[in-house]
């Protein structure tokens, strides 16, 4: 029965890989679209509580909240998924 279990496993395995590669693939396709280009504007609303912690945060760290929401998007596209 091991060999059947093993044979699953290495199935299994190989298919988690494969997925893997293809997000990977979906993603790096997904950036090479994005340029150095800042030729849109994102604008929402969100609680100041939130907003003010955030940027205390960005600033403390030497960087401002613009930079660190390009960053999320970009490290998000790179994985094909929200994180």
């Amino acid at each position: 029965m091991s060999d059947g279990s093993d044979s699953i496993n290495k199935f299994a395995e190989r298919g988690e890989l494969i997925r893997q590669q293809q997000t990977a693939y979906r993603g790096n396709v997904a950036l090479a679209k994005v340029t150095s280009d800042l030729d849109s504007t994102l604008n929402f609303r969100v609680n100041s509580a939130l907003k003010l912690e955030f940027d205390k945060l960005c600033k403390e760290n030497h960087s401002t909240v613009a930079r660190e929401l390009k960053r999320y998007m970009t490290s998000a596209i790179a994985q094909s998924k929200l994180i």
